[in-house]
């Protein structure tokens, strides 16, 4: 199956490596960029094989792929993806598929909401690279939080985060879910619409494998009869079947009985 993308970046340029288990040289095409933050950053877009293998068809190709990368006009390239093809000399596969989810993820303006929240807050860590590793984990590849993080050199780009940004995070996350919330709905609201007069509302249970309660998480009424403490997330959904928002609530067995009554 081949795939076609468009990345667009500040340049081009060709980058020769070798790694020391591999047999030849590879060429990749790699874009040189600043983040939201204005700090430059590379990433590979293309790799073109071989350099032994390319230099056997034409000595001078590698002449040629630096030209044509100078050439490359309105910072655009064309990737071609064979996702049918394996590695040949035991290079790890990377993950494109989250290739799709970034540009929805861009869309949504996310990266300028987590760097407006940044600058009220000290932080050594960029909330937005956590944030899109786990985003992309939970839909690509859904795992815990430390699996998530050791599979973060399956991308195509790498992640440059460690676990204990990744913990720190999460109560930074919580500060500021309603905020995203209300960032989200006005984002879809104007991009794609927004219909809500009619919303669906549904709940459901989460358990853990913990008999310790807290002021969230008690003993409560459950479908499957759990003994275990357990916390109730509802979600709220527009007409499209777009998310409007969610929430986490202390199950309180009053409240779950009349929502099981006829």
């Amino acid at each position: 199956m081949y795939c076609d993308i468009i990345k667009e970046g500040d340049f081009m340029f060709i980058r020769v490596t070798k790694s020391p288990t591999a047999k030849y040289k590879k060429v990749y095409l790699v874009e040189g960029y600043r983040d939201e933050n204005g700090k430059s950053k590379q990433r590979i877009i293309k790799c073109y094989g071989n350099l032994e293998e390319l230099e056997a068809n034409d000595p001078d190709i590698l002449q040629k792929l630096k030209d044509s990368a100078k050439l490359i006009t309105k910072n655009q390239v064309n990737l071609t993806l064979n996702l049918s093809d394996s590695n040949d000399d035991m290079e790890i596969d990377k993950n494109y598929g989250y290739f799709f989810l970034e540009r929805l993820y861009n869309e949504l303006s996310l990266p300028q909401f987590f760097k407006s929240q940044m600058r009220k807050r000290k932080h050594v860590f960029d909330l937005n690279e956590v944030f899109q590793l786990l985003l992309y984990g939970r839909i690509l590849k859904p795992a815990s939080k430390k699996s998530t993080f050791e599979n973060k050199d399956e991308y195509f780009e790498s992640f440059k985060v460690t676990i204990n940004s990744i913990y720190e995070s999460l109560s930074l996350m919580k500060d500021i879910k309603e905020d995203l919330q209300q960032h989200l709905h006005e984002q879809v609201s104007q991009i794609h619409g927004r219909d809500t007069s009619l919303v669906f509302f549904d709940v459901t249970n989460y358990y853990f494998e913990s008999d310790l309660e807290n002021n969230l998480k008690k003993v409560g009424i459950s479908k499957q009869k759990r003994t275990t403490p357990i916390v109730q997330m509802s979600l709220a959904i527009d007409r499209a079947g777009l998310p409007v928002g969610y929430d986490l609530f202390l199950v309180i067995p009053m409240i779950v009985q009349c929502l099981f009554l006829p």
